[in-house]
């Protein structure tokens, strides 16, 4: 029995690690997700204070309405990418929930290996004490040695 319980914690070992470095993943796949959000979000407000700059020039209106395309497909790829994240973070947040549910299996399985391991060391010391206090008493007693 103590064999299959060790290996059961064995197996709760892998799958708590297994389930961290998904979580891990998740947690990087997100980050860089809100990176990409952030640059596109940058580049459309550079490129619109840009526009707002030729304007005041009086640039020609075609090549206007052309970067102004061109900041709406930015702005379209930043609502994209949004979304996207909003999706990793659901990701994340399903995976950090497995990781700790085997995380607090592996960590209740410690526990019960705990106490068997502390109840078997106060099963060896009962024994050895009542060993050697059968050997104390078989001196003290003529009649035991006979």
């Amino acid at each position: 029995m103590r064999r299959g319980l060790a290996l059961v914690r064995r197996l709760a070992e892998v799958r708590e690690r297994l389930a961290r470095r998904a979580l891990a993943d998740a947690v990087v796949a997100l980050g860089e997700s809100e990176g990409r959000v952030a640059e596109l979000a940058a580049r459309a407000e550079a490129r619109r204070e840009r526009l707002a700059a030729e304007a005041a020039r009086g640039a020609h209106a075609g090549a206007m309405a052309l970067a102004y395309r061109h900041v709406a497909a930015v702005e379209q790829a930043g609502r994209r990418e949004e979304i996207v994240c909003g999706d990793l973070g659901r990701v994340a947040g399903e995976r950090e929930g497995r990781w700790r549910d085997a995380r607090r299996t592996l960590k209740g399985l410690d526990l019960v290996l705990a106490r068997r391991a502390e109840r078997e060391r106060r099963r060896r010391e009962r024994a050895e004490q009542r060993a050697v206090d059968d050997l104390v008493n078989s001196w003290g007693n003529p009649d035991a040695t006979r």
